[in-house]
């Protein structure tokens, strides 16, 4: 529904984060009961990765998309990339998007370019894990100091604080003008591209 805002969960690589489904599930009780400001949408885009149907479980519950990207993957060759065809649709899935909820990742830079809010899973479902296994780990790595220092993020340590950090930016959230684009000018992808170059220059 075009009226609706919507979350873009973006799900972490297989293997990576123990139980996703299950911190999932919480999050699409909520928006399927309307529990929160503005009644969300929400769309999971399941990794590229991730050949299973797990994610499955949650399509078609209201207000629910399941997206499975279009990217080319081979396990043998532990190859992943990105087809053509998924470009656009991942730069409009970045820009329309009311925020992003995700494990710690590079997602959270896709999203800072166009200045999206970002809320990363920093808790463990059905009960905490050891810190070599616990999703905080991400969220302290040394490499992604810079992304908590910049404030690009917010982290979110139990399910409460999770959809707290979810209803308060949807409840500042503003419609914005997005970028027009017309003949040759620049397309998103090759603006956002030069945007992170003049971030990390500053």
């Amino acid at each position: 529904e075009p009226n609706r805002p919507f979350i873009c969960y973006t799900t972490a690589a297989p293997g990576a984060v123990k139980n996703e489904q299950t911190i999932i599930a919480g999050l699409v009780e909520s928006v399927s009961e309307g529990g929160l400001p503005k009644r969300p949408q929400l769309l999971l885009r399941v990794n590229p990765m991730d050949d299973t149907q797990v994610m499955s479980q949650f399509a078609g519950r209201p207000g629910i998309i399941v997206h499975r990207p279009a990217w080319e993957w081979n396990r043998r060759q532990d190859w992943c990339c990105a087809l053509a065809s998924d470009v656009p649709v991942w730069v409009s899935t970045v820009m329309h998007a009311a925020l992003n909820v995700s494990i710690p990742s590079t997602v959270t830079l896709e999203f800072a370019v166009f200045g999206k809010p970002v809320v990363n899973v920093c808790y463990d479902l059905p009960s905490p894990l050891p810190p070599s296994r616990s999703n905080r780990r991400f969220w302290e790595a040394p490499h992604y100091e810079e992304s908590r220092t910049r404030g690009l993020c917010a982290a979110a340590y139990s399910e409460g604080e999770l959809l707290a950090h979810i209803g308060e930016t949807l409840q500042r959230a503003q419609d914005t003008e997005l970028p027009q684009v017309h003949g040759s000018e620049m397309l998103p992808v090759e603006r956002a591209a030069e945007l992170v170059e003049e971030a990390l220059a500053t």
